[in-house]
């Protein structure tokens, strides 16, 4: 009997030994799961951080929501005045404006054809109020963007 007690007790212990085995392999298990949420979580503030990265142009850094979503209500103003476009249509320009713009800028001093003559229009209108056209210029752009116009020597055939 003494035998068999002592077996029970040193199986008792075993199992006790186990048992806070089995609690630190669960400890472990959620320190870890702890771990990788933690890690996940930084890897998505990463993301996230390399996301505001990506909303800037590759050579010349232009943080394109600044640029696009820069107010010129003045300007959309005095355009829809002269030209006689709606609302739609006008918003609809100054948003090719500013990525036409973006381009320029970002192709300086190689630059960019202008596509449109609406938008042309647009930004003689904002040619026209010069202080505003510098400060977006070389707030936004980093620089000022020059109007050329086509002439008979430089248009492409």
């Amino acid at each position: 009997m003494f035998v068999k007690l002592y077996k029970f007790k040193k199986t008792f212990k075993n199992m006790n030994k186990l048992k806070a085995f089995a609690i630190c392999l669960i400890n472990l298990s959620l320190i870890q799961i702890d771990a990788k949420e933690k890690i996940k979580k930084a890897e998505l503030k990463t993301e996230k951080t390399n996301q505001a990265k990506l909303i800037k142009t590759p050579k010349k850094g232009i943080d394109l929501q600044k640029a696009m979503d820069y107010p010129i209500p003045e300007i959309i103003k005095r355009y829809k005045k002269d030209y006689g476009v709606s609302d739609e249509t006008a918003k609809m320009h100054e948003k090719e404006l500013k990525r036409y713009l973006i381009l320029a800028a970002e192709n300086y001093p190689k630059g960019v054809d202008m596509f449109s003559p609406q938008v042309d229009d647009l930004w003689h209108t904002f040619l026209l109020f010069t202080k505003d056209y510098k400060k977006y210029c070389e707030e936004v752009l980093g620089q000022f963007i020059h109007h050329v116009p086509k002439t008979h020597e430089n248009e492409v055939d």
